[in-house]
């Protein structure tokens, strides 16, 4: 009776096997979410997650939020708008996103593959030091965490990449002629200084002399990048340039000058894409 008992119980644990091999999978999620967008696949291609568990913990590990999801939906609008958003407030300046920017700082293509989209939303409404605080609401920061989740899907680079270090002591260089001449009304994040100035009075100039910094901040012409004589000739005059502009003329010698401009420049190699190539700003 043993032996039969046995045999018995091993075929039913075959054929129990077997049934559940041939049902077809449901997604625990839907215990819990209403189905949407059927037509674009599973819930784990829009939002990650593990959908063979009902345990919540496991089953939202990695979760990407309805809220910053849009990017999985093709040309979203909301894409779009972090796209201007980046543009207008000048992320490139500092940040590689879409293959375009300087690595002033993180190279945000790779940095949003690998993390939580909360805590991208969280670094750009509460910045760290030498960041800029834009300000953006809620909508705006979800709109730019989409963009950042786009282009970290489409251009995530395989190679491996040398860790960036970026200093923002409060200890600063006070010979330095940007903290001399600069610092008391503005920031910048430098390439061999890094973060220089301690007042946000004025606008944050990192990478000023780079394609891109954003159009149309203090420089008269709308439709085209600061260069080294547009800086030489704003100091000089600045109400010249802009009569409603609130900073006055700055006395600065040729050689500090020189070092101004190299501080507020960025050198060729820290350019996405480097420049010269066909995809140069």
């Amino acid at each position: 009776m043993g032996f039969r008992t046995a045999v018995l119980s091993i075929a039913v644990l075959l054929m129990s096997g077997l049934t559940a091999e041939a049902a077809p999978s449901i997604p625990r999620c839907l215990a819990c979410h209403p189905a949407h967008y059927r037509d674009r696949g599973g819930c784990v291609d829009c939002h990650r997650g593990n959908p063979g568990t009902e345990r919540i913990a496991i089953a939202h590990d990695r979760l990407i939020a309805a809220r910053f999801s849009y990017f999985t939906l093709g040309d979203s609008p909301v894409v779009a708008q972090g796209n201007t958003l980046a543009g207008t407030a000048g992320c490139r300046r500092c940040h590689t996103i879409g293959g375009k920017g300087t690595t002033l700082a993180s190279d945000l293509d790779r940095l949003a593959g690998n993390a939580r989209p909360e805590d991208l939303a969280a670094s750009i409404q509460h910045p760290v030091a030498q960041m800029p605080d834009f300000h953006f609401g809620d909508a705006d920061t979800a709109a730019l965490v989409n963009l950042l989740l786009c282009e970290s899907r489409d251009r995530l680079k395989a190679r491996a990449e040398e860790p960036l270090i970026v200093h923002f002591e409060n200890k600063q260089d006070t010979e330095n002629i940007f903290v001399k001449a600069c610092g008391g009304c503005h920031r910048a994040l430098s390439a061999r200084e890094g973060g220089l100035g301690e007042k946000d009075s004025g606008p944050n100039l990192s990478a000023l002399l780079t394609p891109y910094y954003p159009l149309g901040k203090e420089l008269p012409a709308k439709d085209r990048a600061w260069t080294p004589e547009d800086l030489e000739k704003w100091l000089k005059n600045p109400r010249k340039q802009r009569p409603q502009t609130r900073m006055p003329p700055v006395s600065i010698k040729e050689q500090d000058l020189t070092r101004l401009k190299e501080i507020l420049s960025v050198p060729p190699s820290l350019l996405n894409p480097p420049v010269g190539s066909q995809n140069s700003p």
